[in-house]
């Protein structure tokens, strides 16, 4: 989970904001939506390439042990053995973290969304203070 972490990082320092430096992070914000859109992309496009791995490593195991098996075995059987092979097992760990990336992702592309209403009430909630 280094990456999720790393993200988590690197959000908090994004979704800061600072009074003091407002107008400058104002102007950054489309990068700033633009960096998290494009990591959403890609790690959705990572799963759905592991996914595809997935699939398709199923099949070869479950090829390989049906003809190496001295007595005939259905594909339902074969694939279920094929699920429980350490190489699946690992593929479907790395899916899991990507699915928990991908959500991770869609919530901070929200969060990243309505910034732009926060720093506007940052603004407001300025003006207020100085002209009173």
């Amino acid at each position: 989970m280094q990456l999720l972490d790393k993200y988590q990082e690197e959000a908090a320092e994004d979704a800061k904001i600072d009074p003091m430096i407002i107008h400058d992070k104002q102007m950054m914000l489309p990068s700033i939506k633009h960096k998290w859109v494009a990591r959403l992309i890609r790690s959705k496009h990572e799963l759905k390439s592991l996914e595809r791995k997935r699939k398709r490593d199923i099949e070869d195991i479950a090829e390989q042990l049906k003809s190496k098996s001295k007595v005939s075995v259905s594909d339902p059987s074969a694939n279920a053995v094929a699920r429980k092979h350490h190489s699946i097992i690992k593929l479907d760990d790395k899916i899991e973290e990507m699915e928990l990336i991908v959500m991770y992702l869609e919530k901070l592309e929200k969060l990243f969304s309505s910034m732009t209403w926060d720093y506007k009430n940052v603004v407001e909630l300025i003006k207020m203070e100085t002209l009173g």
